[in-house]
């Protein structure tokens, strides 16, 4: 990494997405939007900025995580830090952000361009990328999601949900054949086991997230350059 280099990702790390006076700061906003812990979050933004420098010094699309993805249209969002700031400030030239196409070959090619993405992290910065943001090509587009509101909705994952299948079993025969003095401990143990699987499931969704995104520069001009992000 030469000195323009070095000083390039220097003033990505150091571009304050906030403005002035914020409440809310962006890695907190993307916590609370996600679902993550703010310490997720913030080791997330650093990995959006680096992925940033990657797509600034290489000539082709690249393709981030998901979870880098969502620090990306985050800050979106922020249209000041975003476009007069990070792509006409530090970039010196714009930054688009596009759907993909969909059907299978851009899956493969969202596919390839993710694996090349991780390989040209490795290079750059002489390690994999964490595998906890970046997750394995076969992991990242296996995974399929959708947005709910989580203070209306309790989400379980069907593995955690299948702990408590055994105990509700049992509580159902022994509402079919009535045992009263074993009902309340029955009861008792389905509760404790739904709230357990539940707070099991919310600290996996802190610590791990893995959709389907690429970008690439417009030209100098501000004509749009080749970007996506999605699924079929």
């Amino acid at each position: 990494m030469d000195d323009d280099a070095r000083a390039l990702l220097a003033a990505i790390e150091a571009l304050d997405v906030d403005p002035p006076n914020a409440a809310l700061r962006f890695t907190d906003r993307l916590a609370r939007e996600q679902g993550w812990s703010r310490r997720h979050a913030v080791a997330v933004d650093r990995e959006y900025r680096r992925f940033l420098y990657l797509a600034a010094t290489i000539d082709h699309p690249m393709t981030p995580s998901d979870a880098v993805d969502q620090a990306w249209h985050l800050h979106l969002t922020y249209t000041r830090s975003y476009w007069d700031d990070l792509c006409g400030r530090i970039l010196r030239r714009p930054l688009h952000h596009g759907p993909t196409p969909g059907g299978r070959d851009a899956k493969e090619y969202y596919h390839d361009r993710y694996s090349a993405t991780l390989a040209r992290y490795a290079a750059v910065f002489g390690h994999a990328p964490p595998a906890a943001i970046w997750p394995a090509p076969e992991r990242r587009f296996a995974i399929q999601g959708m947005r709910v509101d989580r203070s209306k909705t309790l989400v379980v994952e069907k593995r955690t949900l299948a702990l408590t299948a055994l105990p509700l079993a049992a509580m159902l025969t022994t509402a079919a054949f009535p045992l009263a003095g074993l009902m309340p401990v029955i009861l008792t143990v389905t509760i404790a086991a739904v709230v357990i699987a539940a707070l099991r499931a919310a600290r996996r969704k802190k610590r791990d997230h893995d959709g389907e995104c690429d970008l690439d520069f417009g030209d100098d001009d501000g004509v749009d350059g080749c970007s996506g992000c999605g699924g079929d």
